[in-house]
């Protein structure tokens, strides 16, 4: 692995963001807010829960496609970025296996949750493992644990999207989906497998 994700970490985490009038922030080319995550969460799962029954999956997967969308945009932004050039670009010597490595660092500095990649086939196959808490059952706050695992199934499609699509951004978007989460072994963290769609 070439990259740091302290470095990428530091880079990222620099970045001056100013917001307009509106509340929103333009940063990495897209329009964003300071909202906090736990709402965005807590509104997903209020949202999972009121369609309840044979259209809970359908809802879920509804998530999944606004984060695989959201993560794409977002990504494509990262990756144009000047903290990107700046704290990732000069380490990418293995493409596009140091690219998906350094954008799921400066997606978690960004404030996605943190993923490892597990295995890899450009084109064709990626493995992400995510962090403790994201499983089937609510975290140790008691927190409905859907929306994050939604959040990180659209972002592991996202990465893919931008790294291995065939057509460039902004047309490779859906060309990769992610399967749903299973629990590794010893239940204790979540894979997600994206192959193409």
């Amino acid at each position: 692995m070439n990259v740091d994700r302290n470095r990428v970490a530091a880079g990222f985490t620099r970045t001056q963001v100013g917001e307009d009038e509106d509340g929103f922030i333009a940063a990495f080319g897209i329009p964003l807010t300071r909202l906090p995550a736990d709402l965005w969460h807590t509104f997903a799962s209020r949202l999972l829960d009121a369609v309840g029954g044979d259209l809970t999956a359908d809802a879920e997967e509804l998530l999944v496609d606004s984060a695989q969308e959201s993560g794409y945009h977002l990504g494509y932004g990262i990756l144009t970025s000047d903290a990107w050039r700046e704290s990732v670009a000069p380490n990418l010597v293995r493409l596009p296996d140091d690219l998906l490595e350094g954008a799921c660092a400066a997606f978690a500095a960004c404030g996605w949750p943190e993923a490892e990649i597990v295995a890899f086939t450009p084109g064709e196959r990626l493995a992400l493992r995510g962090p403790r808490g994201v499983a089937d059952s609510p975290d140790r706050r008691g927190a409905d644990p859907r929306p994050q695992v939604a959040l990180l199934r659209g972002m592991a499609a996202a990465l893919m999207d931008l790294a291995c699509a065939d057509q460039p951004y902004p047309d490779g978007l859906g060309t990769y989906r992610c399967a749903p989460a299973v629990p590794t072994p010893d239940g204790a963290r979540t894979d997600f497998v994206v192959t193409r769609a």
